[in-house]
């Protein structure tokens, strides 16, 4: 004679499976966005790089934001390789931490 079935089971299995598709979703989204982010910040460091070489803007503010896009650009690149050797809590980190760096503290 089999157990009777509890009734939170079949609960149990759809949040297990809801929580698998969760997480493919997100490291799915994160595959896109961390080489994107990452060539946008690369390109916006070359760019400024150029502007800076040229003398058009005064240098005071381009060095800064300059720093401010390689950190970018770097961080992005480092979760870009977390995603590619399967860490995706790490690369949903430094992720995270980019959107959060820029905004109202």
């Amino acid at each position: 004679m089999e157990p009777p079935a509890s009734a939170a089971a079949p609960a149990l299995q759809e949040e297990a499976a809801y929580l698998r598709y969760d997480r493919r979703r997100r490291e799915q989204l994160l595959q896109l966005l961390a080489p994107l982010l990452a060539s946008i910040f690369t390109l916006g460091s070359a760019l400024l790089t150029a502007v800076l070489i040229t003398n058009v803007l005064p240098k005071g503010g381009v060095r800064i934001a300059l720093c401010a896009v390689l950190l970018y650009a770097a961080t992005s690149w480092f979760a870009t390789l977390a995603i590619w050797r399967g860490r995706p809590r790490l690369a949903t980190t430094l992720i995270q931490r980019l959107g959060t760096a820029s905004g109202p503290q």
